[in-house]
């Protein structure tokens, strides 16, 4: 354990956390923050993050293949956490994460960074997987400039967000039986994100630990069937586990996207993963850093707790419980489409406009579609479209439009509604206003949706092309009549 002497000093400098954005950061940012750590949050896109507001942290825009905006990043730090990987960019992104690594390397060594956090992946040796080699590749690309590098080594975490373990909550949640793959049958140790964070955390402040590479593992050793198998035990559910030896890893690839709403790029990546049992060593970590392991049943538990306890945002949408309707059935990844126009009209003009949406009025565009879509919901034990407005002059949060229930709604700002019809999944719709240069201004729809399983998915994949066809439509009519509005 560190001593008081040691902690001071590293609480006295600011730790960059980058690629803050992503599933350990938007976990691991409170957990830091409740320990008194001066944060600057990293990534792409800053105003998704959480946590937004609070004393302790900082936002930054930051890219890692633009080694200007590292520098920006890193002015008055002493510690990275790096957090970075490009899996849901697709094909390529062994050599953008070899890069950006790279870049953060040089970087950080001009800058004067005393410590490096890089949180990686445990692996076979001689392993066939691109995902596995590019991790390794990226620890050996931040250790190139002789900065103090600590890398954690860790195996499947159980937690929310998780890629593979959403990807079994995803096919047990929604399905009785699993036709797996021999490969399904290797092993590995999985770990619960309390204790992963935890060693991340203890790295930052215990000397003993910085410069070394440390595999961490969960109390349990088992294969991927019987991972699911301990989910579904969870559950209650009966599930089933079918392992077929000549399935192809190929074929996988193409099929599982359909049961899961996990980014596809992450899928295929950890899929090449499955050929080889991941071994670790994990007593150096347990002996630097002594502390409880969960059970596998008890990090279960805590996703759960994590997911009922979760405080309600609107600034971002996976995983977000709101979002999901508050069911954790509902997928944590989700889709979103988004369409936008601009029109020479102000804030307040297009908000009269949509102020009148729903009801008698109508949803300005192919109103037959709404008609359509309460049929199907009649058909499938629903009440049916219903044209029903609580107030009919003016939208507020909490009250009922039609099908849809109000979350937010900020005058000439933006509307945010969930969808109450029956569904395979949860839907919600956001309307944004946004000012522009020369009298101008840019109204925004976005569909979220986080599928149901199987059902949810193909349901996704049928209606997102008349939802794009409805959503520009809607807009251009609202802007339309927006222009000819009276000015307030």
């Amino acid at each position: 354990m560190p001593t008081s002497k040691a902690r001071e000093h590293y609480l006295q400098g600011k730790i960059l956390v980058l690629g803050a954005s992503g599933y350990i950061g938007s976990h691991l940012l409170p957990y830091l923050l409740a320990q008194n750590y001066q944060l600057r949050a990293a990534c792409r896109h800053p105003e998704n993050l959480p946590l937004a507001d609070h004393h302790a942290l900082e936002r930054c825009h930051c890219n890692a293949l633009d080694p200007q905006s590292l520098s920006n990043a890193l002015q008055g730090v002493k510690q990275v956490i790096y957090l970075i990987h490009s899996m849901s960019d697709g094909k390529g992104y062994a050599e953008r994460d070899r890069v950006a690594a790279r870049n953060l390397a040089l970087a950080a060594h001009q800058a004067g960074v005393e410590h490096i956090v890089y949180l990686g992946s445990l692996t076979a040796d001689a392993t066939r997987s691109t995902h596995l080699r590019s991790r390794e590749q990226t620890g050996e690309a931040l250790h190139s400039t002789g900065i103090k590098v600590t890398e954690i080594r860790a195996p499947i975490i159980i937690g929310p967000g998780s890629a593979p373990f959403e990807v079994i909550r995803d096919v047990v949640n929604h399905l009785p039986f699993g036709i797996l793959p021999k490969q399904m049958h290797s092993s590995s140790s999985p770990i619960a994100l309390e204790n992963l964070l935890a060693y991340m955390s203890a790295t930052l402040d215990t000397p003993a630990m910085q410069g070394l590479t440390l595999d961490i593992a969960g109390p349990q050793k088992l294969s991927y069937v019987e991972l699911m198998q301990a989910y579904a035990d969870h559950l209650n559910k009966p599930f089933r586990s079918i392992v077929l030896p000549n399935i192809p890893i190929q074929l996988m690839r193409l099929f599982v996207p359909l049961l899961t709403s996990a980014p596809p790029g992450i899928i295929r990546a950890l899929l090449g993963g499955l050929y080889h049992d991941i071994q670790s060593e994990p007593s150096l970590a347990q002996k630097l850093y002594p502390q409880q392991l969960l059970s596998l049943e008890q990090a279960f538990e805590q996703t759960d707790n994590y997911e009922a306890q979760q405080q309600d945002s609107l600034s971002w949408y996976h995983g977000n419980m709101i979002y999901r309707l508050h069911n954790n059935r509902n997928a944590y990844y989700g889709e979103a489409i988004h369409v936008c126009h601009s029109a020479k009209a102000t804030p307040a003009q297009i908000w009269q406009v949509l102020r009148k949406l729903g009801g008698h009025h109508g949803y300005y565009y192919l109103d037959l579609f709404w008609q359509m879509r309460g049929w199907i919901d009649r058909l499938f034990g629903g009440e049916g479209l219903r044209r029903y407005r609580e107030n009919p002059i003016e939208l507020f949060s909490g009250e009922v439009l039609d099908n849809w229930l109000i979350k937010e709604a900020r005058r000439e700002k933006r509307l945010f509604m969930q969808f109450l019809m029956r569904s395979p999944g949860a839907g919600c719709l956001e309307f944004s206003i946004d000012p522009e240069p020369d009298g101008h201004s840019r109204l925004s729809i976005t569909a979220y949706w986080h599928p149901k399983g199987l059902w949810g998915r193909l349901y996704w994949i049928l209606f997102k092309p008349a939802h794009l066809i409805l959503f520009h439509g809607m807009i251009k009519t609202i802007l339309k009549q927006a222009a000819k509005a009276p000015k307030p």
